[in-house]
């Protein structure tokens, strides 16, 4: 680039971001006083987490003797990705760092620890944790003594010395690190394989590999320059980060994976954002935190959240819209928020945009599926193809729960009104989930289509049984009750008086149902 060229970029650079600061500007309300307050809150919340902090894991108590770490060698990750991180944006670098740290028998033995704390106090059964949409099984370490005890000489021994030596400009004296929270997760393809896409509570982030012995998993990492974006490690190693840049725990396909992460903080350095962002109520405050720093993604969202949730739809979506126009264009947060307001707007194309966008992120984003499939049946006539696709889409995806699958197969069923498969869908939902109402009522439509009123007959009652709402138990009532008086009028053997028939309605109904309909009536 010429000097000429250079000049040029320069100044329309400076115009765009001028213009954009403008545009974000006519969104906001507060004043610089209430920036002030803000900060002075951030600074309390601050100094009580760090309190709290070391109460749950004491490492300020440990004796640092001798550092075990000394000087290590690291593997080192660029991380290209839009946005920043929320707090200490100039002083963090966005790498990621892998060192080789415990030996594979000390992995085991933690390994061992946690599986015997579970076979005396569970009998074996771990206990079930939640990663967004996905569930995960695992535990805090606090709340496992003999980890607990390990964990904590560990931190103040190995891991805070391996965060300072990297990130020498935001921590000079490892002792002043502090553990916020820390869990060990097992991921299997059975009790959960993944985590959903996240940033940690903490300015800076260890993971501790445990194991290999496991097809798949492996870290995704936005933006880093590895292979598919996903950091594989093996059994010892730890990563060091920021904890701003988003992850998520890849999925499992075989075996169990284990690794510890813990989320740290600078006890003398207040996390201004991430402290702003603890209260999704205050909208003073999560304003401020977009104010303060406007390039981090993550404070658009929850300030779009407050709004809506104050009846504000209409500038939730600018808020929304400015964040993936100028500062994340690709982000899976900003993007189904967004498409949810466009929902209820019926604004499809919108609504397909920022469903695909999600789905460009994680292609197993079954939320996204749903709704993408939705807008396409609002886009009316022609879209069948596509709602087909992401319904079988969804049955093939292994983090769909069964819940999800079972709603797929029941829209399947109702796209194929009419063919011979429709009633094979309905069976195949009520498979997947044996209580819900919708595949139970649905299969007793196409069984009456079909002239079975017998099997019809049955399937309503079903339904009734399983009905979640009064509407949805009123609704069953009474096509329970066709498709029995169809069943009756076809008989060979008709009633002879008016009191056998209403006896054969009971005995086809059920007398409770037959009751509670005609109490309705």
């Amino acid at each position: 680039m010429n000097l000429l060229s250079l000049l040029i970029f320069v100044g329309g650079y400076a115009a765009w971001v001028k213009a954009s600061v403008d545009t974000l500007a006519d969104l906001f309300t507060i004043t610089p006083s209430v920036l002030d307050e803000a900060r002075k809150l951030a600074i309390q919340r601050h100094k009580q987490a760090v309190e709290q902090a070391l109460t749950n894991y004491p490492t300020h108590k440990v004796v640092v003797d001798e550092v075990t770490s000394g000087e290590q060698q690291f593997q080192e990750y660029n991380i290209d990705a839009p946005g920043s991180l929320p707090d200490f944006p100039d002083i963090l670098s966005r790498r990621v760092y892998v060192t080789d740290v415990f030996s594979p028998e000390e992995c085991a033995s933690v390994i061992d620890m946690a599986n015997r704390h579970f076979l005396e106090t569970n009998g074996g059964q771990w206990k079930e944790l939640k990663s967004g949409q996905y569930p995960v099984t695992g535990f805090w370490i606090k709340d496992v003594p003999a980890v607990y005890d390990w964990f904590v000489k560990t931190c103040a021994q190995r891991l805070f010395p391996l965060l300072a030596q990297q990130f020498p400009d935001f921590c000079k004296d490892a002792a002043r690190l502090c553990v916020d929270s820390a869990y060990l997760f097992r991921y299997t393809p059975e009790t959960g394989r993944r985590t959903d896409i996240h940033t940690d509570s903490g300015c800076l982030s260890f993971t501790i590999a445990l194991n290999e012995d496991f097809e798949g998993g492996g870290t995704w990492i936005e933006g880093i320059n590895v292979d598919n974006s996903i950091l594989k490690m093996k059994a010892g190693q730890v990563t060091v980060r920021p904890g701003g840049l988003k992850h998520a725990g890849h999925a499992v396909e075989a075996g169990e994976r284990y690794i510890i992460g813990g989320f740290c903080m600078h006890q003398d350095k207040a996390e201004i954002v991430r402290q702003l962002l603890q209260d999704p109520d205050d909208m003073k405050m999560l304003e401020a935190a977009v104010q303060i720093n406007p390039t981090f993604e993550g404070s658009y969202n929850l300030w779009a959240s407050g709004l809506e949730k104050q009846g504000n739809p209409e500038k939730a979506i600018q808020v929304l819209e400015y964040c993936q126009d100028n500062v994340h264009p690709l982000s899976g947060s900003v993007a189904y928020p967004l498409g949810c307001l466009h929902y209820k707007n019926r604004d499809i194309e919108k609504v397909i945009a920022c469903m695909k966008i999600c789905l460009q992120v994680d292609a197993s984003d079954v939320s996204a599926m749903n709704l993408l499939a939705e807008a396409y049946e609002l886009r009316g006539p022609g879209n069948e193809k596509e709602q087909e696709g992401l319904y079988q889409k969804i049955i093939q995806t292994p983090e769909a729960s069964t819940i999800d699958k079972s709603v797929a197969f029941t829209n399947l069923g109702v796209l194929h009104e009419g063919k011979d498969s429709e009633i094979h869908f309905y069976n195949k939902a009520l498979e997947q989930s044996p209580e819900r109402f919708a595949p139970r009522y649905s299969l007793g439509g196409a069984q009456a289509s079909r002239g079975k009123w017998k099997e019809a007959v049955e399937s309503f009652r079903l339904a009734i049984q399983h009905a979640e709402t009064p509407d949805q138990e009123t609704q069953a009532l009474q096509a329970c009750y066709k498709a029995a008086a169809l069943l009756l009028q076809q008989s060979n053997n008709q009633p002879a008086s008016r009191e056998e028939m209403l006896k054969r309605f009971k005995e086809l109904m059920g007398a409770e149902n037959f009751d509670k309909l005609a109490a309705r009536r």
